[in-house]
């Protein structure tokens, strides 16, 4: 099913790059996003390991969600999803080269997640492309919910748990 969809997700993934390669040159974005992640963190400051796993976990899966459902707006959302984070994380790593070490636990396995999701919302939003469009939604939905389900899913899993564990190691 990743097949049909592979090339949507190199996009999801090379718009993640072109903001990460971005933000240094224009980081006004970035650290405005920077900011409300710094706040939402915050919030997790004296919660269990099991609450901020479980935190992160469903923002996480609401998140990809909604920018897979809403690909279906020809993928603008989770195209702009992809660029947005990857201003992100440039201006994160930019200002702060050793937080790489921070995302690169979980990122390993929460990275390859978000990039599939978006990668196929936009796969998702070019249903208009396709010569039975309408067909061509139902499919594309149907078999991107079924991967959100038993892969995109089970890998936040793994990576809430091991950000929340990051998490409740730095803030003890």
């Amino acid at each position: 099913m990743l097949r049909e969809a592979r090339g949507c997700i190199l996009a999801a993934v090379l718009l993640f790059g072109l903001g990460a390669v971005l933000a240094p040159l224009y980081p006004a974005p970035g650290l405005r996003l920077a900011e409300a992640l710094f706040e939402m963190a915050q919030t997790l400051h004296d919660k269990s390991l099991l609450e901020i796993a479980l935190a992160i976990f469903v923002r996480n899966v609401l998140a990809v969600s909604t920018a897979l459902l809403l690909g279906v707006g020809l993928g603008l959302l989770p195209a702009a999803a992809a660029l947005l984070n990857g201003w992100l994380a440039g201006v994160v790593l930019a200002d702060q080269p050793r937080a790489v070490w921070m995302i690169l636990p979980h990122g390993v396995f929460e990275l390859p997640a978000v990039f599939m999701a978006w990668g196929l919302g936009i796969w998702c939003g070019l249903w208009v492309t396709a010569p039975a469009p309408f067909a061509a939604l139902k499919q594309r939905l149907g078999k991107s919910l079924w991967l959100l389900l038993v892969l995109i899913v089970p890998l936040l899993g793994v990576a809430a748990l091991i950000e929340g564990a990051l998490i409740a190691w730095l803030t003890a």
